[in-house]
């Protein structure tokens, strides 16, 4: 059985045809990829922008850290300055009190102390 032009064309429309549904199923699934990108294209923006506006306020905040940190360093050194001051001062009351009850032994007649 010998094929005829007028099925070889039969054929070429029904391939055709089948090929044109073919590509706008296609065409149709791009599209919607495309949409989907899209979509995951602006959210990602956002997210972009607003970890960008966080990652801010962080940075703010830990330099409002530092200072607070620096303020307190600082205050903490003038404190070590006034503790060796007072140590000082300390020093010299031990060694002004050690050296009067030595005087007040060594003088045991002349000075007495009454208890009660």
């Amino acid at each position: 059985m010998q094929m005829t032009e007028e099925d070889l064309e039969k054929i070429d429309s029904m391939i055709a045809r089948r090929v044109g549904t073919f590509a706008d199923f296609m065409q149709h699934m791009f599209d919607l990829l495309v949409e989907g990108q899209q979509m995951l294209s602006e959210k990602i923006d956002r997210v972009k922008t607003d970890l960008g506006h966080r990652i801010d306020c962080v940075e703010h905040k830990l330099d409002a850290v530092a200072a607070e940190t620096h303020g307190n360093t600082e205050a903490v050194r003038g404190l070590d300055a006034r503790f060796d001051t007072i140590e000082i001062k300390l020093d010299a009351v031990a060694a002004d009190l050690s050296a009067h009850r030595a005087d007040t032994e060594a003088h045991r007649k002349v000075y007495k102390i009454k208890e009660d």
